[in-house]
């Protein structure tokens, strides 16, 4: 079978569909009648369903019209691919009856023990002076509003580095907010209110985006609970570093990603933390509701003394501490205890693949049996 790299092409070179069909010449390059594509690091970019702001390249479905005659499987990191890959199929213009999705959540696990557990119930026992925290790097428009609604309140803390994102500039993508800035109502702006915050000790003295992908900074610990803001509003199911983090290091939070993935964290076996938060707006279609309905779990609490929330949350502490054996258990089976072959495909993006190869029967099946629990 061949193997087709999507995270290598786009890391060599994004935008250049012309650069990957010279290179990879299927039809001259091996007489297999079908096709592995791999889409890990990016949960699954699917236009036309998604627009050109979130798939640039088009290039599955470039992919797929060139050689839909040939079995193909899509192995990506989406929760929601067998509905998403329906919709695609009802919004192309050519017949793709030979799609097979395969579903990988867990290649962007992180290593649990870069700190030790000791040291990590040292940092959360540091007094609380703040109640909320969100750490911000791309500038999407739902993040941007997030921070909008809450940057001035004086237990709102948050870091907003921009220049972390693969641009280096300052930029907003749509994720589903029609007309967005007219929603903003504190003048945040998306350029000028950059702010750094104070990295652990133990992580690094300088701040880069390896230091924001695997720890948290020292404020974080001064604050009651995290709000994460996940890669997506609208798209796939997609969960990265954002969320384990904080089953890492123990943190109380409260996450928006896209709609349904916090009953996605618990379908993986994790809890949610339905004592403080009222998810239901994890299943709310509207976009903007699901986001105030988001911001009104935040209200809720943000007016408390921290010392007083801190108390409230103490009811978690159960979860907290399962939903870190949880992330271990993961870790352990799935990044530490498969098959080396299997291994560098479902975590490719830490190899040097090439973005064409052969793949073996066998290594197939080993790559289905180890994602038959994602289905």
């Amino acid at each position: 079978m061949i193997l087709i790299n999507l995270e290598y092409f786009r890391g060599i070179n994004y935008s250049d569909e012309k650069l990957f069909f010279e290179k990879v010449r299927i039809d001259e390059w091996h007489s297999s009648t079908e096709i592995l594509i791999i889409d890990v690091f990016e949960g699954s970019l699917l236009w036309p369903i998604d627009n050109e702001t979130f798939d640039k390249t088009k290039i599955f479905y470039k992919i797929v019209e060139k050689y839909k005659n040939k079995k193909i499987f899509y192995l990506c990191s989406d929760l929601n691919i067998v509905k998403r890959i329906e919709e695609w199929k009802k919004n192309v213009t050519f017949e793709t009856l030979n799609i097979e999705t395969i579903c990988f959540p867990l290649s962007i696990l992180i290593n649990y023990n870069l700190l030790t557990e000791d040291k990590i119930n040292k940092l959360n026992n540091l007094d609380k002076i703040k109640n909320f925290i969100a750490l911000t790097s791309g500038p999407k428009d739902f993040r941007l509003l997030t921070l909008d609604q809450f940057y001035k309140h004086q237990y709102f803390e948050y870091s907003y580095v921009p220049d972390f994102h693969w641009d280096s500039k300052a930029f907003v993508t749509e994720q589903g907010i029609k007309e967005w800035t007219v929603y903003l109502k504190n003048n945040f702006h998306f350029k000028y209110n950059k702010r750094k915050l104070t990295e652990i000790k133990e992580s690094s003295k300088k701040i880069g985006k390896d230091v924001f992908n695997y720890f948290l900074p020292y404020e974080n610990f001064q604050t009651c609970c995290d709000v994460v803001l996940e890669s997506y509003f609208v798209g796939p199911t997609f969960i990265t570093e954002k969320t384990y983090k904080e089953f890492i290091f123990k943190r109380p939070f409260l996450l928006l990603g896209s709609a349904g993935i916090n009953q996605s964290l618990k379908d993986l076996g994790f809890e949610l933390y339905d004592e403080i938060f009222d998810y239901s707006f994890d299943s709310e279609n509207d976009n903007f509701t699901r986001l105030k309905k988001f911001w009104n779990q935040i209200y809720r609490y943000i007016d408390l003394r921290p010392t007083f929330f801190r108390k409230i949350l103490n009811v978690l502490d159960d979860k907290i501490e399962y939903n870190r054996k949880k992330y271990i258990e993961w870790y352990i089976n799935y990044a530490l205890n498969m098959p080396k072959s299997v291994e560098k495909i479902l975590f490719s993006q830490n190899k040097k693949h090439p973005i064409i190869d052969y793949v073996a029967d066998e290594t197939i099946f080993e790559i289905k049996k180890y994602c038959e629990i994602f289905k």
